[in-house]
């Protein structure tokens, strides 16, 4: 194939491919893989030598689409906030993108994640309040299929495919699951955004990879090249490719990816170095003070219920949508030393908030203190920051701390752990939680005399969960149960509603509009293990079932 190639190849090629007036095309590049262009003298004369190529051949009337991504809101932390800006955040995916998205009269699609660049009357049809989310229903590859569009890859094979992630999650692939960020959008925002993203899995049979559909749609005839330079462009119709890839990710779900058919659950353990933590330690509730929604110790304490009161253990996996709520991912720690001229101050992850991120790295301490019981709008799972609790030391603003923090997330499963037996009321049900240390031992105690006892909670459904979100994904389950009694500390129990909205910005459903109702009884946990304090409690939880 010639190395160099003119303006008139370019032209050439497209119309051997049938592109021509009033066409609306995704364009994706990579234009170096074509070799030089003749004429040419740098990269930003290379990039507008197509883009007038392309103005030229589709006229007026058709509009031109090119992938903006920015990933910005991946970004985002409680003490350093991001902004996306449909103007200024630059693409993070080649030249020629970030050029166009630069030019005048360029449109861009309002997603902080998955932003489209535009130049063409088409522009304004496909960005008009777009949902608040990258994938699903009427996100921008869905109404793309609304019109006659056509994907054009120059320099690129057919692999590279526009929609893939929104067939992936149309397809319920395995290895991708939706997950909540926040950030700033556009620089007059006075508060924090939520956006809805289909992120993979951390491993490597989780990698993008569309070469098989793409050579079978070539192969099919969808696909059609033209050469150029050293290289190809190829076209097809967008709804047809479309078509062509979820009739096949039908039958297989790991059509886009690199691996195939996995156990991502285990493997997910595998990757963290899963830790099962025995039932001494849940019954002596050691090492945990702040438990994470989906983690090793949430697992174990719903084991530790499972064998010893007979209790089922349900499952909800990370990613999953219940009313305006999204299943968190699991968390965990590994490790947290604080140094200070070498000396070693703290060696305890008993000391980071879940959801923390890992931290490595020296910071004064006056920054120290900005990561220290960061209070945030949105739950930790959601807006994240590498987080700690209030450390045994005194902190000097001027002093250098050296950190080691390491931590991460998996994708997970979140245990809700439900007492079945003789369970006759189909109205009332007792919440019991197991958040952190006081509220596991009082749950425990509680347990104990259910186990023990002929009373009348033998005759109630129970359920025991790490979080409220835990809650939610039994209710989407079991809407028949509508009066909650939740029964916590009374250290921690103030009044404040357990029934919350949600942040999922594209829910189908409020859980504040199926209508449960709630009553709290507050236990004096100095109290809770006294004999005589025993049947009280009984007595208050048949106060709130009269």
């Amino acid at each position: 194939m010639a190395r160099v190639y003119t303006k008139d190849d370019i032209f050439s090629a497209l119309r051997q491919l049938g592109v021509g007036t009033g066409d609306n095309l995704f364009v994706t590049t990579s234009l170096g893989l074509l070799g030089c262009a003749a004429g040419v003298a740098d990269s930003n004369e290379l990039n507008q030598l197509f883009i007038d190529v392309l103005q030229d051949i589709i006229g007026e009337s058709g509009t031109l689409f090119v992938p903006a991504y920015s990933y910005t809101f991946g970004k985002d932390r409680i003490t350093s906030p991001i902004t996306y800006s449909t103007e200024q955040t630059p693409t993070e995916i080649g030249p020629f993108p970030e050029y166009f998205r630069s030019q005048a009269k360029i449109k861009r699609s309002i997603d902080p994640f998955m932003s489209v660049a535009a130049l063409g009357p088409l522009s304004d049809v496909i960005f008009n309040n777009l949902p608040a989310t990258s994938y699903g229903d009427d996100c921008i590859f869905a109404r793309l299929l609304k019109f006659h569009v056509k994907c054009l890859n120059i320099g690129l094979g057919p692999n590279w495919t526009p929609f893939i992630h929104h067939a992936d999650w149309l397809g319920g692939v395995p290895f991708r699951y939706d997950k909540l960020f926040t950030g700033y959008i556009n620089e007059k925002s006075e508060h924090k955004s939520v956006w809805l993203y289909s992120v993979p899995v951390y491993l490597d049979i989780a990698r993008a990879n569309a070469h098989v559909v793409g050579k079978a749609a070539e192969s099919e005839g969808i696909w059609k090249y033209a050469p150029l330079g050293r290289a190809r462009v190829y076209c097809c119709d967008y709804s047809q490719y479309f078509s062509f890839v979820m009739g096949h990710i039908k039958n297989d779900p790991w059509l886009m990816a690199s691996g195939k058919t996995a156990d991502i659950f285990e493997l997910e353990k595998e990757r963290i170095d899963y830790r099962h933590i025995d039932h001494e330690h849940i019954t002596s509730c050691a090492n945990f003070d702040d438990l994470a929604a989906v983690s090793e110790k949430a697992d174990a304490i719903m084991a530790f219920v499972s064998d010893t009161y007979k209790f089922t253990v349900n499952k909800y996996t990370t990613g999953t949508n219940i009313y305006d709520h999204v299943i968190p991912e699991g968390w965990y720690c590994r490790k947290l030393v604080i140094k200070a001229k070498d000396k070693i101050l703290l060696d305890n992850d008993l000391y980071v908030l879940p959801y923390s991120f890992s931290f490595s790295g020296n910071v004064f301490g006056f920054e120290l203190k900005k990561h220290i019981n960061i209070k945030s709008e949105f739950p930790s799972y959601i807006e994240r920051d590498w987080m700690l609790k209030n450390l045994p030391f005194d902190i000097d603003d001027n002093e250098l701390y050296s950190l080691d923090l390491v931590c991460g997330s998996y994708y997970g499963e979140l245990c809700v752990a439900e007492y079945k037996h003789n369970a006759s009321d189909m109205n009332n049900l007792i919440v019991l939680s197991v958040s952190d240390s006081v509220s596991t031992k009082l749950t425990l105690f509680i347990l104990s005399l259910l186990n023990n006892s002929d009373n009348v909670l033998n005759s109630k459904k129970v359920i025991v969960v790490t979080d409220r979100v835990g809650l939610y994904a039994w209710l989407h389950h079991n809407r028949s149960y509508r009066n909650l009694v939740i029964v916590e500390p009374a250290v921690t129990s103030n009044g404040e509603k357990w029934i919350t909205p949600g942040f999922n910005p594209v829910k189908k459903e409020s859980i504040m509009n199926v209508g449960f109702s709630e009553s709290h009884i507050g236990i004096d946990v100095d109290l809770f293990f006294e004999e005589k304090y025993v049947q009280s409690i009984f007595e208050l939880i048949e106060r709130y079932l009269i």
